[in-house]
């Protein structure tokens, strides 16, 4: 699997530089938001863009009848890059390697007039991801994208209440993207 990994990008990144090669910077050092999922798209190049984005969540649940509560907190962070290959009647089509990491972790207690239990889990996950789509402008700083892909993630999971367990697991499945950008310049 590593081999077959190392092997595409090799490929992606010789495809770099060859559209490194023919591009025209007609869009180098645009900046945008991006949305839904809350990120930016920095064009390197009018040929290559990067897209960094960084998510965060704390969720706390009290409950008054036993005293219990319940924690949680995530932090993701992710890194992809657009290679545009074509574009046609407006429409940008792209390739993208993405990778990803995810951490999340939570903590419960439960208190009953006779006993108190703690718990606490962790997950940690690495993902990477390749993906084709397109981009259409729909005005001069308004473009809407979308993409779809493979993607292959492992993760490993630790929790412990009386007893310690520890698990990991690999996950190879489709991914998808879809939003809207808002250039700043």
């Amino acid at each position: 699997m590593w081999r077959f990994l190392f092997a595409l990008m090799s490929s992606v990144l010789f495809f770099a530089a060859s559209l490194m090669a023919q591009e025209k910077d007609i869009a180098k050092g645009r900046v945008g938001l991006t949305f839904p999922t809350t990120g930016i798209i920095w064009h390197l190049s009018d040929n290559i863009a990067l897209l960094p984005n960084v998510g965060f969540t704390y969720n706390w649940a009290g409950y008054d009848s036993n005293s219990s509560t319940s924690t949680g907190k995530g932090l993701s962070a992710g890194v992809s890059l657009r290679f545009y290959t074509r574009e046609w009647n407006g429409v940008r089509f792209y390739l993208s390697p993405k990778y990803a990491f995810n951490r999340s972790t939570s903590n419960s207690e439960i208190v009953v007039p006779t006993a108190s239990q703690r718990s606490s889990s962790s997950l940690n996950s690495h993902a990477i991801a390749g993906a084709w789509g397109l981009q259409y402008p729909i005005s001069g700083r308004v473009s809407i994208f979308g993409d779809i892909g493979v993607s292959f993630s492992r993760s490993g999971n630790s929790s412990s209440s009386s007893i310690y367990s520890e698990s990991h697991s690999n996950r190879i499945g489709t991914t998808g993207s879809w939003g809207l950008i808002l250039y700043l310049k």
